[in-house]
């Protein structure tokens, strides 16, 4: 780097800095350089400082001074620039200056490009920041989730939807001391009770379309009124109900139910009863989601039961070495046993001799997991020591 004209090195440092970035220009670079910021060598050398060197960066005016008041030195400091297309570029710089006749007629420097290990410090610093926030925030749940632990326990061993239900509404009233609280769980396009408690009188069905638990289905957002009187479309079950809390209740990001909790006698809900409820509901959040797949795995273990025993074609299930674990009907009957006399028996017990070193051949290539799986056709024998046509 030369400068149009030396600065003189007795002008104030102030000074000297805003010469450095106005009367500078690049004198020779090589090809690096170039790549570095992506310009053409001709573009390179007609560029002052400041249009490469943030000059609004504080930390880049304080490494010029810094340069300045260390004679002209620096080595291993970072800069900020940008490229050819303005993107943020950080360089580790080291430079040293040419004094002649009283005056800085030059700089010599080099520099490696640390940009890609920037950003990731960056994002580094970032998760960490993310991580005392979370950290930060379950601190603060830690009270209250100390206090729906007995709602967690109760419904951890649960997989019936129906007594989770009970379970929760009942848990609300005796932990919490909530004397109105129900249930609801969608249904096309309506909400059905499915238990309630405190209520003389209440809703056995809600439209979604109407009052303040309809909103909650449809916005999947928990909604607390503090005074029911204010919002215009709130659905009276009984007369006395001061404030209301609805939650919704979801099944993977779905909205499939809503929790409510209502006040009588002045008792007014607040802020801290929503936080609560919210809370709880992530509980029963989950205990749903289980529930649902509790009953999809069995609804499927029982189709696939009926597949298996009606199949018109012989089927079994071995373990992994290749004995039988259970067998079908229909394979069964092809080679005269019953399941039960199957049932522990190699499947090359059954194999016809001649097809058995290639079965057992493909098995353990099974076994040692270098194939996933295979097909293989091969003769069977029956139980009398015929073969299966």
């Amino acid at each position: 780097m030369e400068f149009h004209q030396p600065i003189p090195i007795d002008l104030p440092v102030e000074e000297q800095i805003e010469q450095f970035y106005a009367n500078s220009h690049q004198a020779e670079v090589n090809d690096a350089y170039l790549a570095h910021y992506g310009f053409s060598r001709e573009e390179a050398l007609e560029k002052p400082l400041d249009k490469k060197v943030i000059r609004t960066d504080e930390h880049n005016i304080q490494v010029v001074r810094q340069f300045i008041e260390n004679g002209y030195q620096m080595t291993n400091v970072v800069t900020h620039e940008k490229d050819r297309a303005g993107n943020d570029k950080y360089f580790m710089t080291t430079a040293t200056g040419v004094v002649q006749d009283g005056a800085l007629a030059s700089v010599w420097g080099l520099q490696t490009d640390i940009t890609e290990q920037r950003r990731a410090e960056e994002a580094l610093r970032e998760r960490e920041k993310r991580y005392r926030e979370l950290y930060t925030a379950a601190q603060r749940q830690s009270q209250e989730l100390a206090l729906l632990d007995r709602v967690r326990l109760a419904l951890a061993p649960e997989l019936d939807l129906n007594t989770i239900i009970q379970t929760v509404v009942e848990a609300i009233r005796e932990t919490f001391g909530y004397t109105q609280v129900s249930a609801f769980m969608l249904d096309g396009d309506q909400l059905v009770l499915q238990h309630q408690v405190g209520y003389e009188a209440i809703f056995e069905t809600i439209p979604i379309s109407e009052g303040v638990s309809g909103e909650v289905v449809r916005t999947g957002k928990a909604v607390l009124l503090e005074d029911v009187r204010t919002h215009p479309g709130f659905l009276q079950a009984m007369a006395g109900i001061v404030s209301e809390i609805c939650v919704p209740l979801l099944d993977q990001d779905r909205v499939v139910g809503m929790l409510n909790v209502a006040s009588l006698d002045n008792v007014r809900l607040g802020e801290a009863d929503l936080q609560l409820m919210v809370a709880l509901s992530e509980h029963v959040n989950l205990a749903i989601e289980r529930a649902r797949l509790y009953t999809e795995v069995r609804r499927s273990e029982e189709q696939f039961r009926e597949i298996f025993e009606l199949a018109p074609i012989g089927m079994a299930i071995t373990s992994l070495e290749g004995q039988y674990l259970r067998a079908n009907k229909a394979l069964c009957n092809t080679l005269g046993f019953t399941a039960e006399e199957l049932s522990g028996k190699h499947s090359l017990e059954v194999t016809y001799a001649e097809d058995r070193e290639a079965n057992l051949a493909l098995l353990n290539q099974l076994i040692n997991e270098e194939i996933s799986g295979y097909a293989f056709e091969k003769r069977y024998q029956r139980k009398d020591g015929s073969l299966v046509d």
